[in-house]
């Protein structure tokens, strides 16, 4: 029998579901998180508790159906958006800042105050938990981590397909709360990233959100 594997990366708990080729749930299970917290405004989680609790979840259903993950043809994924994860060149990750990170109050100004019509492309103004602010924010405040990272990826389904397929992607829903995609064209607006010294070849491809992402590569 063929199955479907769904999990949800909230900000307090993951889910996951097993639905087989009818659609009938067979499997479920949750994972609690824990949130990191600062002084000013910060938020954040590991990212490796994402993928552990998902391995967990998936071990604990082949123990208790006897599945083969040969039979499972496709894993689809949805989770918080509009976070910062940065994955380094040594393909390590150790935290994402949150979406309701407050940090990058100044950058936020900043970058308003830099493009007055920056809502015409990205059809928003940009605040201080935008991802965009929250880039230039680890730009100018911590640089080692900025320019560690070989890619950063927005969602925390994204991080998960990277542990999934090795590969850096996100959707255009994601890329639209980042505030840097341009609405119509949905690709990243370079004429706005660059000027402000972000570099785009660290942003991942966007795919639509019907569109495989990669095939499995690794899930232990």
């Amino acid at each position: 029998m063929d199955y479907i594997i769904s999990f949800d990366i909230g900000t307090t708990e993951i889910k996951g579901i097993m639905v087989n080729q009818y659609g009938e749930i067979l499997l479920e299970g949750s994972t609690p998180l824990k949130m990191i917290y600062g002084e000013n405004g910060e938020k954040e989680q590991n990212p490796e508790s994402w993928w552990e609790g998902i391995i967990k979840t998936v071990a604990c259903w082949r123990i208790k159906e006897n599945i083969n993950l040969y039979d499972v043809k496709a894993i689809t994924l949805s989770g918080q958006m509009e976070n910062v994860i940065p994955i380094s060149y040594n393909n390590k990750c150790e935290r994402a800042i949150l979406y309701s990170d407050t940090r990058a109050k100044e950058e936020a100004e900043y970058i308003n105050h830099f493009y007055k019509y920056i809502g015409e492309t990205i059809g928003n103004r940009v605040r201080s938990s935008t991802p965009f602010a929250k880039l230039l924010w680890l730009k100018n405040k911590d640089i080692d981590v900025y320019h560690s990272a070989q890619s950063f990826v927005f969602s925390a389904k994204d991080y998960i397909i990277y542990k999934l397929t090795s590969r850096f992607v996100t959707d255009p829903i994601t890329g639209a709360t980042t505030g840097m995609m341009n609405l119509n064209k949905r690709i990243w607006e370079e004429d706005i990233i660059v000027p402000v010294g972000i570099d785009i070849e660290k942003l991942p491809e966007i795919l639509q959100s019907e569109e495989k992402a990669g095939r499995l590569s690794a899930f232990s």
